[in-house]
């Protein structure tokens, strides 16, 4: 069926365009009100977004064609197994009729997709050389030309047409070869199509192809990122000895790159070499790369404290410090620090918090975060991605909570010292000593309090810690979690970590809030990981904040009480009783002795 002249006029015209998106927008300057059914199919064709083989964005949209815009409940243009057929029948008349490169490459590839007609192999066989001979035009960008060439590689081997492929393949080569040689060449321009050919199986690589890439690391390799993608390239091309010995450049590659840095890139450029080792195997040079980035001086990353105030009416925070004051006995009062609510609040409420903070306030999302440990350069955890993001926020927002409620502990456990005469030390064992708290721990919990109040905040922590994991350990063995690993091989058992235990009794808490809490205060390490900082000799002398925390984590455990075993199950009223069967005279019998 022929074109309608007026439409047939505006493809040819469009032929003069140097982009897909030009020609959208010619086509849709004829009729701005969106009304003319015989334009849509064109104006629509131009306006997708052709996606590359190795963009994730494919996947998604299940196709090369990705929509030019999209909103709640739409996308534009549609998807194209959703083209209305008349659309499709129009795209098949401007093929047959309209020759114009530009018509033939959009059009010939859509009605391909779309499986149109019967043979729709010769709508690709025709997009694909019609793609090459938009190469040809120098006015269409560089950077577009590489996804023409790829584009046209890709039609042709999906119809299994051998000699227009190794046209396309002909075609990329020289393209690459000119652009290497071209001093003004940006590096994506001939490295996009030297992909598509590390794409093909090895029998239809060119021979040639490391080599290019050799010339490619030549000529952009002064920066290590671009010379990171061209090694992802030829590692697919050498075989096991010849991408070790690549991986071992490109590691060196980075250290030297280190060399160059100030302190925070010269540690960023270590991580991505260690990376690089860890990842591929390279022990040696991934334990040089540990030890230099635990040798790293932290000063020399010039990091920045930030700091900020929270004011709290003066008649809140007076009337929580009178509960000390008012208290009946010192016991009372101790009892009421152990009663607070966690800081940071239940689970489902923090990550609300969370949620609401990546919402308002986005920006500081959007870039990785590095969070570094306290005896490396390196970073411990690199938030990275949206649930990493969250799972960092999570933790810091319930450490700072805490941080806040640290000055508040230390300021009660003052006032108990303050407005009380002070209990005898059997009188303060006797306190700690519970269900879960044995005497001896007890004991050395009421010592860890005496330090406290003598002045002596380090002392009383490490006194703390080592009891505190104890109780830890006891309430895991009394509800059935294991708490050693069996050997493994040549490997010994022995004690599974305070973390792994923390983690798997959370069901024995009633208040999953204080669980999530005590996590972060003991061995979060994006938290405070008290217990790991002090056990493990990562900070200097532990200070009266940090320890309040302690102190009074030790007196919420010493008032967990295990509950009962539940009774069984009463039946409602009306509920049918089940018959028992009758026993047979067999079923009474005494078992025959071995």
């Amino acid at each position: 069926m022929p074109l309608d002249e007026r439409i047939a006029d505006a493809l040819r015209a469009a032929d003069a365009e140097t982009s897909w998106r030009d020609v959208s927008n010619s086509l849709r300057a004829l009729d701005l009100d969106g009304e003319d059914l015989t334009l849509r199919p064109f104006y629509f064709a131009f306006s997708y977004t052709l996606l590359e083989r190795t963009s994730p964005r494919r996947d998604r949209v299940g196709g090369p064609f990705g929509s030019w815009s999209a909103g709640e409940g739409w996308r534009f243009p549609p998807e194209v197994s959703t083209i209305e057929d008349v659309d499709v029948q129009a795209g098949m008349d401007a093929f047959a009729e309209i020759d114009s490169p530009v018509v033939k490459a959009r059009v010939g590839d859509l009605l391909f997709e779309r499986r149109a007609g019967s043979r729709p192999d010769l709508f690709a066989r025709g997009a694909s050389d019609a793609l090459l001979a938009l190469v040809d035009r120098d006015e269409w960008a560089d950077i577009e030309r590489t996804r023409l060439l790829s584009r046209a590689l890709e039609l042709a081997q999906a119809v299994g047409d051998p000699e227009r492929a190794e046209t396309a393949i002909a075609r990329i080569l020289a393209f690459a070869e000119y652009e290497l040689d071209n001093p003004e060449s940006k590096p994506g321009v001939c490295m996009r199509p030297l992909r598509s050919l590390v794409d093909l199986t090895p029998d239809d690589r060119p021979g040639n192809l490391d080599q290019l890439l050799v010339r490619a690391a030549e000529r952009f390799g002064a920066d290590p990122n671009l010379m990171d993608n061209i090694v992802e390239l030829r590692v697919r091309l050498l075989d096991e000895e010849g991408r070790k010995q690549l991986r071992q450049e490109q590691v060196a590659r980075w250290r030297e790159e280190a060399t160059k840095g100030d302190g925070l890139l010269r540690a960023f450029r270590l991580e991505k070499a260690l990376e690089i080792a860890r990842t591929f195997g390279l022990n040696t040079e991934a334990d040089e790369l540990r030890k230099e980035l635990g040798d790293f001086d932290l000063k020399q990353l010039d990091l920045k404290e930030i700091s900020a105030e929270v004011e709290m009416p003066k008649e809140e925070v007076e009337c929580f410090f009178s509960n000390f004051r008012d208290a009946a006995s010192w016991q009372d009062a101790l009892r009421f620090l152990a009663a607070q609510p966690p800081p940071g609040g239940s689970p489902a409420d923090l990550e609300a918090h969370v949620e609401e903070l990546m919402t308002e306030a986005p920006l500081q999302f959007l870039f990785t975060k590095a969070i570094i440990g306290p005896e490396s350069a390196g970073a411990i955890f690199r938030a990275d991605s949206p649930e990493k993001q969250k799972r960092a926020a999570m933790s810091e927002q319930r450490a700072y909570a805490a941080s806040v409620w640290a000055i508040f502990a230390a300021d009660g456990l003052s006032l108990i010292a303050d407005t009380f005469s002070r209990p005898s030390h059997d009188e303060l064992t006797e306190f700690f000593t519970s269900e879960l708290v044995d005497i001896d721990a007890a004991e050395r919990m009421a010592r860890a309090l005496e330090l406290y109040w003598d002045g002596e905040p380090d002392e009383s922590a490490h006194i703390l810690v080592p009891r505190i994991e104890q109780v830890i350990r006891g309430l895991a063995r009394r509800v059935g979690i294991p708490v050693y690993r069996e050997p493994r091989g040549q490997e010994p058992g022995g004690v599974e970590t305070l973390g792994t235990l923390l983690r798997a009794i959370g069901p024995a808490f009633a208040d999953a809030g204080l669980h999530a809490y005590l996590i972060v205060l003991l061995t979060d390490p994006l938290g405070l990981n008290l217990r790991n900082k002090i056990a493990h000799g990562l900070d200097g002398k532990v200070q009266k904040p940090a320890t309040a925390l302690l102190l009074q984590a030790a007196c919420v455990l010493g008032s967990i009480q295990l509950g009962a075993p539940d009774e069984p199950a009463q039946p409602p009223p009306g509920a049918e009783a089940l018959k028992e069967p009758e026993s047979s005279d067999e079923d009474n019998q005494a078992p025959e002795a071995d």
